[in-house]
């Protein structure tokens, strides 16, 4: 969601934050009602005939399309398959929707911008691409030109495969998943990274979709006793855009901070993460006392490190596919509290899901933070309920391995 900063939506968020914040909810649900009126039908694709692919060089060559390279889930995805291509063999083209820093791309990627192009140049730019490298398949990771570029890719290119990676259905328009199952019938293969978003594309397109959690294995901590430490950490990353509501979380880490002072708990915050919304955070935390009790990290901070000294995090998202932090939290031996949004219920028990409404999310995080401390049976029981979730995702199919039979499948007959 794009908020136009130098408006009246500054202002709101200056003198009253929490009655905007509320405001920009129930905004956001009415537009949702607006769904049902985007295409949801497939696109009909030329058939393939008898499509071969031509000669290609010893090293057969891929592009992985992003729509950027900043931090978030989808990107994480996209450089982790660049990383299992290159392991493969392959030759890797890496090509984004918007301006990019190629900088952070795993070493032998060779990188294209094409943010300057505009969607309709896209088509003939990359069928150009694919005909002059010999490119034999493509992986989309949220890119819309990329996307629009399938038709001319079918009709000039054929024997190339075309796979894609979802995450989340956006409530405004169905988001990437609705333009992937718009253009289904131009993809070989459609990878998810939960099992109620390989539900919905079923449901929504009658076409199957491959789960792959984005997980790998670790050795898994001890619970902790929140009490023993003497010190209450809870922990906060992610972009501060509006999908991850940073208003709220700084307003329920206010909540925190004056029930901490009332019991005498000594408690600390952390945040990870920078984005256009950090200049009301920060107004926002100079003006509730937060300042001597709140540490800010910027994007490059070892989040792994933060949360390993954290024992809660709080993801009070407007919406999540299935967030790769509430993972890795885990994982730390933090404690993960979020919206019941996306996927989140296939991780999280309810005990720890929190209503979308910002209102009713702030209080029920103070209420489950609270109990946390003072219930060590409920905190014990709740993270055995975590790391039980977890090993299940653990035993199931990965995004690695989904993912790296796509690749091997790339240059064989569609």
């Amino acid at each position: 969601m794009s908020l136009p900063y130098r408006s009246a939506l500054t202002c709101g968020y200056k003198i009253a934050p929490v009655a905007l914040e509320q405001a920009l909810f129930w905004r956001e649900r009415f537009l949702a009602r607006g769904i049902t009126r985007h295409q949801w039908q497939p696109i009909a694709a030329p058939d393939r005939g008898d499509a071969k692919c031509p000669a290609i060089a010893d090293r057969k060559t891929i592009i992985i399309a992003m729509h950027w390279t900043n931090v978030g889930g989808a990107e994480t995805l996209a450089i982790q398959s660049i990383g299992w291509a290159l392991v493969l063999g392959f030759r890797v083209i890496v090509v984004t929707e918007h301006a990019s820093n190629g900088a952070v791309l795993p070493e032998g990627a060779e990188f294209i911008d094409l943010s300057g192009q505009s969607r309709a140049e896209w088509p003939k730019t990359i069928v150009d691409i694919i005909t002059r490298e010999q490119v034999v398949g493509v992986h989309i990771h949220h890119c819309v030109p990329m996307y629009a570029s399938l038709g001319a890719i079918r009709r000039q290119t054929p024997w190339v495969r075309v796979v894609d990676s979802l995450h989340i259905p956006e409530y405004f328009d169905g988001g990437f998943v609705r333009i992937s199952g718009v253009w289904s019938n131009h993809i070989d293969r459609t990878h998810v990274i939960s099992q109620s978003l390989a539900n919905f594309y079923n449901d929504k397109f009658g076409r199957a979709a491959d789960l792959g959690r984005m997980v790998k294995q670790v050795q898994l901590p001890e619970a902790r006793n929140l009490a023993q430490r003497g010190v209450l950490c809870i922990a906060f990353v992610g972009r501060a855009v509006y999908q991850k509501r940073p208003m709220t979380v700084i307003w329920a880490m206010k909540r925190l901070l004056r029930w901490s002072k009332k019991v005498g708990v000594n408690i600390q915050f952390s945040w990870v993460g920078q984005g256009p919304f950090m200049r009301f955070v920060q107004d926002y935390a100079e003006k509730s006392g937060l300042v001597d009790h709140l540490q800010f990290h910027d994007e490059t901070a070892d989040v792994r490190e933060v949360l390993r000294n954290s024992d809660v995090l709080i993801l009070p998202s407007a919406n999540e596919g299935l967030a790769l932090v509430a993972i890795e939290a885990i994982e730390c031996g933090a404690i993960p509290i979020c919206t019941d949004v996306g996927a989140m219920s296939e991780l999280l028990p309810p005990e720890l899901l929190v209503h979308a409404s910002p209102v009713r999310a702030v209080r029920e995080i103070e209420q489950i933070v609270r109990r946390l401390w003072r219930d060590r049976e409920f905190a014990a029981d709740t993270y055995a309920r975590l790391i039980a979730s977890l090993q299940g995702f653990y035993s199931g199919p990965t995004a690695h391995s989904v993912i790296s039979e796509y690749y091997r499948e790339f240059g064989t007959k569609p």
